[in-house]
């Protein structure tokens, strides 16, 4: 069909409307996209970012190089675990950047941190399989840890974790650990030298423990902060604690399984908390020699128990 003058202008009418429609539409998604981004950098409603980061197995940071490449990564949570430093020493003086660690399926090892003076940097972690503060000879409190809740070892089946506090020299006091609520784990603390107590225990609602060394701590004074322990599956070991004169805090312990040995505490003369441990009945080894005072199980069950 051949077409009329008025045909094409019809045509060309209907192709310069497409066209600014077209544009429009161009122009309004620019806009969008525009306001999208500053949305996103500051105004208006503001990009969702992931909740959860998951660093997927164990890993070891044994400097201050490794630790800030790990930290920009921004993980929420460990599932492994999570070693910082390296015996004897490293050069690792600040945690700052783990500050968005919340969740450690895994043990928390801090070892050979000489120069670390501070736990900043761990204050939002809320739970883990254990803890093991080592060598940390600059520490004099571990108090960013307060909002830990649990130390908990799920899995039997891989052996039983150990929570160990050990050769700090300057460490005062544990208190950074009362946000605790719950324990399932063994326990060493040894070997501190400025340690006074271990009061950062007491608020732990159940304490269930496998094993419990308390040794060579030459400050401390008393054990108030185990007094949520009532039964330990294998062995108590409270030894050459040269400042130690009473086992008050163990009160309300009434089962040790096999091993109880209260050794080597020079100044101890007060036993009169573990007599309720002596009269249950069970047959396990209590081993009382080389302190302040040497009472035997019978003695402990007849009440002499103080000197």
């Amino acid at each position: 069909m051949k077409k009329t003058k008025n045909s094409f202008v019809f045509s060309k009418t209907n192709f310069i409307h497409s066209l600014l429609l077209v544009c429009i539409f161009l122009v309004l998604s620019s806009c969008s996209s525009n306001t999208e981004n500053a949305n996103s950098s500051g105004g208006g409603s503001v990009t969702i970012k992931p909740t959860n980061i998951v660093h997927e197995g164990s890993i070891v940071l044994k400097n201050q190089q490794q630790l800030n490449a790990f930290a920009q990564k921004g993980y929420t949570s460990v599932n492994g675990t999570l070693t910082i430093g390296e015996f004897p020493k490293c050069d690792i003086t600040s945690l700052e950047g783990l500050k968005s660690l919340t969740k450690i399926n895994g043990c928390l090892i801090i070892i050979g941190t000489i120069d670390l003076n501070s736990l900043q940097g761990l204050n939002n972690i809320t739970s883990t399989e254990c803890i093991s503060i080592t060598d940390a000879k600059k520490l004099t409190n571990i108090d960013p840890l307060k909002n830990l809740k649990s130390i908990i070892d799920n899995d039997l089946t891989d052996g039983v974790w150990m929570s160990i506090i050990s050769g700090n020299d300057n460490l005062i006091d544990i208190d950074g650990l009362s946000g605790i609520e719950n324990y399932v784990g063994a326990l060493q603390i040894f070997n501190n030298k400025a340690l006074l107590n271990l009061d950062g225990l007491k608020n732990i609602n159940s304490f269930n423990t496998f094993s419990v060394a308390i040794r060579q701590n030459e400050s401390l004074n008393n054990l108030n902060g185990l007094s949520a322990v009532n039964s330990i599956d294998n062995v108590l070991e409270i030894s050459d604690n040269e400042n130690l004169k009473s086992l008050d805090g163990l009160n309300n312990l009434n089962s040790v399984k096999r091993f109880c040995h209260i050794t080597g505490n020079s100044k101890l003369k007060n036993l009169c908390a573990i007599k309720g441990l002596a009269n249950n009945g069970e047959n396990f080894t209590l081993d009382i020699r080389s302190n302040g005072y040497n009472p035997t199980r019978q003695d402990l069950i007849n009440g002499d128990c103080l000197q």
